[in-house]
């Protein structure tokens, strides 16, 4: 039964070709289709993974799932941590970009200061 091996990708019609969903509706039954994407027991998350995109279909069942796990505190920090390093590493890009926008803007000691402000970044960045 497709509601032992469902796909988010399948369940969102926002995600899914529509020839695809066609495709699983000739094959499995439009009814069993929509059994599964209305009450799943086993979702198969091949592609977007809950922990990364929390806006992913049964997202939320996957979270009270690990919620009851002793590996929940765990995922949180690991989820929290990749999350600030990746915001961290956006931001020192668009301070990069701001430097070197300034750079070219301003004369004298202000251009010098983000001349250096912005190979600083950029060492950090490991940007060639």
């Amino acid at each position: 039964d497709l509601k032992f091996n469902i796909f988010p990708c399948i369940a969102d019609p926002a995600l899914v070709h529509e020839t695809e969903r066609i495709k699983y509706e000739n094959f499995f039954g439009k009814q069993q289709l929509e059994d599964a994407c209305s009450d799943p027991v086993v979702v198969h998350f091949a592609g977007f993974k809950p922990w990364q995109d929390p806006s992913t279909i049964f997202a939320d069942k996957w979270w009270e799932l690990c919620r009851v796990t002793p590996f929940y505190e765990e995922i949180l920090y690991k989820c929290i941590l990749k999350n600030v390093i990746v915001t961290q590493r956006k931001r020192s890009k668009l301070n990069y970009c701001r430097c070197k926008a300034l750079s070219k803007l301003t004369f004298g000691k202000k251009r010098a200061h983000y001349e250096r402000k912005g190979a600083e970044i950029k060492k950090v960045l490991e940007i060639r």
